[in-house]
């Protein structure tokens, strides 16, 4: 330990160069068939300087990946451009100070990782500002490494869309939010917030747009950089808004404008009034351009009509140049101020986020919709990957195979089944035969560790034996049918996806939105009996259970019919005793005859139950975690609460030998007991915030644990 220390203290100073190369070929990466993914050991880097973190000698916690995720909005330091941040859906933050090549979180003081809205401040970059989905505004004064809340005047969890920073008076701040308790219908609660005191206070300056029926928001803020008493403002459904008085008082600008579904907003900042600005708009209908100042606006359409527009960003150098981040047409780009418009690439994936480097303007970042950050080094001409250290992706199961605990599995919600045979460092996707990508359990067999199911959200069930195929096939027997089909999370569940609406229809920031309905019921859980590896339970969203008497080859109904079965677990010392954790709150369903019949267990205090759990340790003990905290039950007798109360707890792990040792996932981190739950300690750091899908102790090593996160990829972590 001593000689780590020393090690990181001599090199202190030393920095590192940049480990991604970029590739002349585009894309260099596709979703579901990319290369293998790397693991990534943050760097611990203040400004100027790069340090090797400690390293304990005793099993430290190994972020697993797999490196992509949701680029929801990027900053680049005006004055430092290699200082680079980039805001995530779930993971928070990450910065980077080598241009985009490693990049590492930075989320002390944050209290919501879904971030919405960046901004850094134009005459001290060490000042940023990011707005979050539900948490209003977070603000950093020291290059975005610790976070402070500014919420003074803001409608209690608002969801922030776009901030903008007066460029010559920095202490004016505006922001454009939503209210938190509107959703699919009107009224949206949108408000327009001026600060002009840094975001120590700030009051409400556009309100009730369209009406007090429609109270509509505002997506995208631009202020004029040479005369920054004007500004403009990009409404969801009623057009663009202009103030000529420092954000004081707004005026429609629709002279011009036929289609009012705004998403983004930017001026040229070449020009005081009358001013040249571009405006895009959501309903594919293409790019609208002023110039003088919104009075007039014409359409230019060449190229840009028929997508979706996210996003934009005007080349700094070059203001006739403009980069647009679209849903469907990857990134478009204009070299002659909206003439024409063409594609540069990026379209096998949507678009979030677009920024151009303030110095050289050669190179441009786009940030996707699930596939990570990429960079390119000739203004769009060909993209390379750009992610080493930043992991936002939805991880279910992760695990070690029980007979090569150097073979990693993990499936994902977006990205499939994923493979390592190197303990982690590197993720080979494991599709084939796949029919749907959105998978919500993976489980070996216990009596052939070659034999994976995978339990999609939309196509059923699927079984692959390695030792004779990398191929998936469908197991149709008798699996719930599609008349069944319900949302496989209700919007009170911890596991429901955070899915903003924009315009009339939800756009997936996360994979699936929570009121869609699948093809297929989804399937939620699988568990063996641990004393007949032949007899297994299939938990379903709004089918009840199924039964397999010959270890997942077929299946029947077995009873919990109309019921949305989140967790399934089986007594290990009696095959017949089950146990079912469903949408019915305050009661554990269970059976004592092979799910023949069912009796409901009452839990006070009648919490929702997320998970159960039983005891190789313990034959005849049952726990649940629930809405209220983690409950026991002893041979058939009474509920009783063992810990965490108030705590929604999603994920529960029991040690193998030791009864008294367990673990209990959460909605924000993780904490364990070695006492049977008399005491509890929080994991603190690499779990911090996150929201626990599942954990499993390593089979071969259960001193070895792996956590599957539903931002933040898979790790590994240590136990004693």
């Amino acid at each position: 330990m001593l000689l780590m220390i020393a090690l990181a203290s001599s090199i202190g100073n030393t920095q590192l160069p940049g480990v991604h190369a970029e590739a002349s070929v585009q894309p260099t990466r596709q979703p579901s068939s990319s290369p293998p993914y790397s693991i990534f050991l943050p760097l611990i880097q203040v400004v100027g300087h790069t340090y090797l973190p400690v390293i304990m000698t005793n099993n430290p916690p190994v972020k697993l990946g797999p490196e992509a995720g949701y680029v929801v909005c990027m900053g680049i330091d005006p004055q430092s451009p290699n200082i680079m941040y980039i805001g995530s859906w779930g993971a928070g933050v990450f910065r980077s100070t080598n241009g985009g090549s490693i990049w590492y979180p930075t989320n002390n003081g944050l209290g919501d990782l879904y971030i919405n809205s960046m901004a850094i401040d134009p005459t001290n970059p060490a000042v940023l500002y990011v707005g979050t989905y539900r948490d209003e505004i977070y603000k950093s004064t020291d290059y975005g490494m610790d976070w402070v809340q500014i919420n003074q005047g803001i409608t209690n969890g608002a969801i922030v869309y776009t901030i903008a920073i007066d460029p010559q008076n920095s202490q004016r701040v505006y922001i454009g939010t939503r209210g938190p308790d509107s959703y699919n219908t009107p009224p949206w609660y949108g408000v327009v917030y001026r600060s002009t005191n840094g975001g120590a206070s700030w009051s409400s300056t556009l309100t009730n747009v369209g009406g007090t029926s429609q109270q509509d928001w505002v997506y995208s803020l631009s202020v004029l950089p040479q005369q920054p008493n004007e500004i403009l403002a990009a409404t969801h459904q009623h057009g663009p808004y202009l103030s000529t008085d420092y954000g004081v008082t707004w005026n429609p600008v629709l002279n011009g404008i036929s289609d009012g579904s705004g998403r983004a907003v930017v001026f040229d900042p070449r020009y005081t009034s009358p001013a040249t600005a571009y405006y895009g708009v959501w309903h594919r209908t293409g790019i609208f351009k002023t110039t003088n100042d919104g009075q007039i606006w014409t359409l230019e359409e060449n190229g840009s009509r028929g997508t979706q527009i996210y996003s934009m960003a005007i080349d700094p150098v070059s203001p006739s140049t403009l980069y647009v981040a679209t849903f469907g047409n990857g990134v478009l780009k204009t070299t002659n101020g909206g003439a024409s418009w063409g594609s540069v690439g990026m379209s096998f994936t949507n678009i979030y986020s677009v920024a151009v480097n303030p110095v050289n303007n050669a190179i441009v970042f786009s940030g996707t919709a699930g596939s990570g950050l990429y960079k390119s080094t000739n203004g769009g001409a060909s993209w390379a990957a750009s992610e080493q250290g930043f992991s936002n992706t939805n991880v279910t199961q992760a695990f070690a195979r029980s007979d090569n605990g150097q073979t990693l599995m993990m499936s994902t919600y977006g990205d499939g089944v994923l493979e390592s045979t190197d303990s982690g460092v590197t993720w080979s996707p494991l599709n084939t035969g796949l029919g749907d990508l959105y998978v919500h359990d993976l489980v070996e067999s216990p009596s052939n560790p070659n034999l994976f199911f995978a339990l999609t959200d939309t196509s059923g069930l699927y079984r692959m034996d390695l030792a004779a195929s990398d191929h998936w096939s469908q197991v149709s027997d008798n699996v719930p049918p599609p008349a069944s089909a319900s949302p496989a999370y209700s919007g009170n569940h911890p596991f429901a996806e955070h899915a903003p609406v924009i315009a009339d229809q939800v756009i997936p920031y996360g994979p699936l939105a929570a009121d869609s309905l699948p093809s297929n019921s989804p399937l939620l859980a699988m568990a063996f009996a641990p004393s007949n590896p032949q007899l297994a339970y299939l938990g379903t969203s709004g089918a009840g259970l199924y039964q397999s008497t010959d270890g997942g080859a077929h299946w029947a109904a077995s009873g919990l019919e109309g019921l949305t079965v989140w967790s399934v677990a089986v007594d290990p010392g009696n095959s017949s005793l089950i146990y079912a954790a469903t949408n019915l709150n305050g009661v554990v369903k269970t059976s004592q005859d092979g799910g023949v019949t069912w009796a409901d267990t009452a839990l006070p205090g009648a919490p929702a139950i997320y998970t159960v759990a039983t005891s190789l340790a313990e034959p005849g003990a049952v726990y649940a975690g629930t809405s209220n905290g983690v409950f026991k039950q002893v041979n058939g007798g009474s509920w009783a609460p063992i810990g965490l109360s108030g705590q929604q707890v999603t994920a529960l792990a029991l040690h193998p030998t030791r009864a008294s040792s367990l673990i209990a996932g959460t909605a924000s981190g993780a904490s364990y007991t070695n006492d049977g739950g008399i005491n509890w300690t929080p994991i603190q750091d690499a779990l911090t915030g996150l929201t626990i899908q599942s954990i499993q102790f390593s089979r071969q090593n259960p001193s070895e644990v792996f956590y599957a996160t539903q931002t933040s990829g898979a790790m590994r972590l240590p136990f004693h």
